[in-house]
């Protein structure tokens, strides 16, 4: 079907969107698929620097410059690229620059350059906990090799506590600080993919976050990461 002549994106007084048809409803029901419509139209957004993305400068090299978006996908199995958004899908950057009394060759008035997108991962990684103090994890095939260094990627640790001998008290904890600074978690020094779990430690604060609590024996801890993806760029 054709805009204007099929159908029209209108606008209440409220602010509402809808989408007006002036076809009979048998003719829109003959582009439908399980009573479900596409509709596509275009769109122009303009994104705040500070709210909607920042740029993070080199400071070693002031011509290189990353665009660090504030967007993140929470679930895998939800997240698709819209299928317009292709290779040959472009945006425009705008940005100021001083003034210029006198204009030479060297001067870029305007150019073109290859960006890629990378989103943003929120997942959990589980560590079985069997009573050990310490408890390795390896993140190999879950977190892309430039960034097995980067422990700013973890962000929560998750334990199963109860008070010892009452299955209704047990619960899923969230010890809301910060797991590298805490020691919770630390990496290995021989293997840059595996990490370790200070169970130790964590039981430790526990004693005085949630005094009588201890760490359920044989279950599972999360630890929430955010990554950047490269399986998912484009």
């Amino acid at each position: 079907m054709n805009t204007t002549s099929n159908f029209s994106l209108e606008f209440a007084s409220n602010g509402s969107k809808y989408i007006v048809f002036y076809v009979p409803v048998s003719t829109v029901q003959n582009y439908a698929i399980n009573d479900k419509l596409m509709v596509d139209y275009w769109a122009y957004h303009t994104f705040m620097e500070g709210f909607d993305y920042d740029v993070v400068e080199d400071p070693l090299d002031p011509y290189v410059s990353v665009i660090d978006w504030d967007y993140t996908i929470n679930s895998l199995t939800s997240y698709t690229m819209h299928p317009d958004f292709t290779i040959g899908t472009s945006f425009t950057v705008e940005f100021s620059a001083l003034g210029w009394s006198s204009i030479n060759n060297d001067y870029i008035k305007s150019g073109n350059d290859v960006i890629t997108f990378r989103p943003e991962i929120k997942t959990n990684i589980s560590v079985f906990y069997y009573g050990d103090a310490n408890e390795s994890f390896s993140i190999l095939n879950v977190i892309p090799q430039d960034q097995f260094n980067d422990t700013s990627i973890y962000k929560e640790v998750y334990v199963e506590i109860w008070q010892v001998g009452d299955p209704s008290t047990i619960e899923l904890f969230n010890m809301n600080i910060d797991p590298i600074i805490y020691d919770y978690i630390f990496q290995d020094e021989n293997v840059s993919f595996y990490y370790w779990v200070d169970f130790a430690k964590i039981q430790l604060d526990l004693d005085t976050i949630r005094p009588g609590y201890t760490i359920v024996n044989d279950s599972y801890t999360y630890i929430e990461i955010n990554f950047i993806s490269s399986r998912l760029k484009f």
